[in-house]
């Protein structure tokens, strides 16, 4: 979106379509470029507990991991 394109282009480009597609349209709009960055980092520490791997700061099991993530998510989207 910040290279101009549509979000419904940007979107199909990304494969999100269908039910995805309208929360990722509701979401989007609420979230600043440092945010985004954040919970994608914070996705991808997620992953990588699930796999098997320990980050500090971060509970080791994978569903409080991924609720640690969801309330991030949650939080960013309640501050705007």
């Amino acid at each position: 979106m910040n290279a101009g394109k549509p979000l419904p282009m940007a979107l199909r480009e990304n494969r999100i379509w269908g039910p995805k597609e309208r929360l990722f349209e509701r979401i989007l709009p609420r979230l600043t470029d440092a945010a985004a960055a954040r919970l994608l980092q914070s996705a991808h520490t997620v992953d990588g507990i699930v796999k098997g791997l320990k980050s500090p700061d971060w509970p080791t099991n994978g569903w409080q991991a991924l609720q640690r993530l969801a309330l991030q998510l949650c939080k960013t989207c309640a501050a705007r």
